[in-house]
């Protein structure tokens, strides 16, 4: 049922204490709220799978205080993986070493697109390959 219920989501948020409020301010008005979102702000250099500890510090107890309150918490997760070519990015360096990514053109090197990271590759979902390394 809660995920037909009340969500709150938005970019912006500068760290855990936005968050906060944001619950905060549902419980002051009295207004229902089944799950609080975290755009990508929560990321660190805008990387699925990391959290800006600067930031989001003291995210983790957060997360478990608004379970305790039956809410639930969800971070988004970009499709495509932030391209750091030679840095120290397990997510996109694993998915290279195990060539998950779909590709410019058959047997071509790793299509490159734009968003939020700048350059991003996105993970090719019709090899199982990619599936088991996604879950992982």
């Amino acid at each position: 049922m809660w995920a037909l219920g009340w969500h709150q989501c938005r970019y912006g948020y500068n760290g855990t204490a936005d968050l906060e409020m944001s619950i905060q301010g549902y419980k002051d008005f009295n207004l229902p709220l089944d799950a609080q979102w975290a755009d990508i702000d929560y990321m660190h250099d805008y990387r699925n799978f990391e959290v800006n500890h600067d930031k989001f510090s003291n995210l983790s107890n957060f997360i478990d205080k608004i379970h305790d309150e039956g809410k639930h918490f969800i971070p988004i997760v970009d499709s495509g993986i932030a391209q750091r070519k030679g840095g120290n990015y397990s997510a996109y360096n694993s998915g290279v070493g195990r060539d998950v990514f779909i590709k410019a053109y058959k047997d071509g090197p790793d299509y490159t697109g734009f968003a939020w990271p700048n350059d991003v590759v996105f993970p090719d979902y019709f090899r199982e390959a990619t599936n088991q390394w996604w879950g992982e």
